[in-house]
C-alpha cells in the first residue's frame, strides 16, 4: 500500500492478530502492533492468512479454530491496513465443512473470486466460492477428501491454462497434487 510493506501473522495459542509495518523497505526493522482477537472473533489456533486487495479495498481473511471453533474471518481494513481500524467479520463455518483448517489461498479466476483451505482434522478440502467480490460471504463447498492425511499446507497453481492444487500432508509426509 502505497509503496509501503506490512506483513500480517496469526498467533496460534491466543488468536491474535499482529501487523508488522516495515516502512518502505523489507530491510527496516518493522513496527509491530497486535490488533487484538477482535472481540474473540479470530478463533484460537489461527492458522492461514492471505491479505487482498480490491478496488482500493484491503482485506484479510483468517482461518482458524477446532471443531466447532472451526472458521474464516474477513478483517475489512478498508483504504488502508496502516490507518483504519478493520471491521471483523465472522463468515463462519456454513455446512460445518471446516475442522482445523489450516492454510488459505483466495484468487480471483474468470472475474470471480475463489478460495480454498485444507482441514487437518477431517482431511477434506474446502472452496470458497465468493462470487465477483471479497465483499460477498462465500459460499463452502466441501470437496471431499482426497487421500490426505492431515494436510497443514495448500498451494494452487495455474499452469497452461489449468488449476493444479499442491497439498502438503503431516500425517503422511508427503505432497499430493
Amino acid at each position: 500500500e502505497n509503496d509501503n510493506y506490512y506483513a500480517f501473522i496469526t498467533n496460534h495459542n491466543d488468536g491474535t492478530l499482529v501487523r508488522n509495518a516495515y516502512g518502505s523497505n523489507f530491510l527496516n526493522t518493522p513496527v509491530s502492533l497486535n490488533l487484538g482477537d477482535f472481540g474473540g472473533i479470530i478463533p484460537l489456533h489461527a492458522q492461514g492468512i492471505q491479505v487482498l486487495e480490491e478496488s482500493g479495498n484491503w482485506y484479510v481473511f483468517i482461518v482458524g479454530g477446532q471443531r466447532e471453533e472451526s472458521r474464516l474471518i474477513r478483517l475489512d481494513f478498508g483504504s488502508s491496513l496502516m490507518n483504519n481500524a478493520p471491521v471483523a467479520v465472522d463468515l463462519g463455518n456454513a455446512g460445518d465443512f471446516m475442522d482445523y483448517p489450516e492454510d488459505l489461498y483466495i484468487t480471483r479466476d474468470a472475474g470471480n473470486w475463489v478460495g480454498f483451505t485444507v482441514n487437518y482434522n477431517n482431511n477434506n478440502l474446502v472452496r470458497f466460492d465468493f462470487g465477483n467480490s471479497l465483499a460477498n460471504a462465500p459460499v463452502p463447498v466441501n470437496l471431499g477428501n482426497f487421500g490426505f492425511d492431515r494436510p497443514c499446507g495448500i498451494q494452487p497453481v495455474m499452469e497452461n491454462g489449468n488449476w493444479y492444487i499442491f497439498v502438503s500432508n503431516y500425517g503422511s509426509h508427503e505432497i499430493m497434487r
